[in-house]
Formats: C-alpha cells, structure tokens, sequence
C-alpha cells in the first residue's frame, strides 16, 4: 500500500499602514492659512506686551486679559502645527474640522476682545497697554474674519447666503 501525505502551507501577508507626515506649504498661502499666522503674531505682540509691564499681576482683569490672550495664542499655534503638518488630513481626519475651527475662532474672537477690553481699562497707564490693547482689538477682527472663512469652507457658503435649494422667502 502507498500513503499519500498532503502538505498544505499558508501564507499570511501583513500590510502597515504608514502616514507620512510632511509640510503642507500650500497651506500657507491660503486666506486660513495667512490668517493663522497673522492671528498667532498679534496675540504674540498683544500678551507679550501685556506681560512685560511688572505690575500686571496685581489686577485681575489684566491677569484674566493675559489668560485670554495666552490661551488663544497657543491653541491657534496647535492649528498651525495640525494644517502645517497635514495632521487633519491623515491622523485626525475623523474630525469635523470646519465646526471645529468655526467653534474655536468663535471663543477665540470673544476672548480677544473681552481680554482686549480688560486692558483697555488700564492703558492709561502706559505705552505697552496702549499697543497690547490695540492688537488685541486687532486680532479679534482677524478671529472674526477667520470665522466667516471657516463657515465658507465647512459649509460652501457664508452664512448670509441663501442655500440653493431655498428660496429667499422662506
């Protein structure tokens, strides 16, 4: 008698998944990506302008204005940091980025400008308050801008525009 012996082998592939992470240059010369950058130098100039006068500490509202204007000036470079990089794109691209821009420039104007008014009581007091306050109202305009932008691009449109499909009655 002959015994047969079958051999059977398999083979399993294992493929990874690697995002490359790279710098998205284009970005950075489009209207959100050149407002970005000019909302992260004015709430520079403004909390640094603020903190450089010593006696700041010693009122709260300049201590909150100094939150508001700190607070703003990091989470706007964390957005740089995430388009720059392409990270919204590839890690985050789960997110729904345009309600979280629209959300975030929203506080972000509304923090400015109460942050902005807060030092606005006090420049009588000096040179650096005066510019502080300045580009914190500034740099409250460009959140503000930066909203309508980021409407436009979640949505397709700015929110004074009627939707295609409705008609201007309803």
């Amino acid at each position: 008698m002959e015994e047969r012996t079958t051999t059977t082998t398999t083979t399993s592939t294992t493929t990874t998944s690697q995002v490359a992470i790279g710098v998205n240059v284009g970005f950075l010369t489009t209207p959100l990506g050149i407002l970005i950058i000019v909302e992260f130098v004015l709430t520079l100039l403004a909390w640094t302008l603020l903190v450089s006068v010593w006696w700041y500490p010693s009122y709260s509202a300049l201590g909150f204005a100094a939150f508001g204007f700190i607070f703003s000036w990091l989470i706007t470079l964390g957005f740089f940091v995430v388009f720059v990089f392409g990270l919204h794109a590839s890690t985050f691209a789960n997110l729904p980025w345009g309600t979280i821009q629209i959300f975030c420039n929203l506080i972000f104007a509304l923090l400015c400008f109460i942050s902005a008014c807060c030092v606005a009581a006090w420049a009588k007091h000096g040179s650096k308050l005066q510019a502080s306050c300045a580009f914190g109202f500034i740099a409250t305009v460009f959140y503000a801008i930066s909203v309508l932008l980021s409407f436009r691009k979640a949505y397709g449109r700015f929110p004074w525009q009627n939707v295609a499909n409705q008609s201007a009655n309803t």
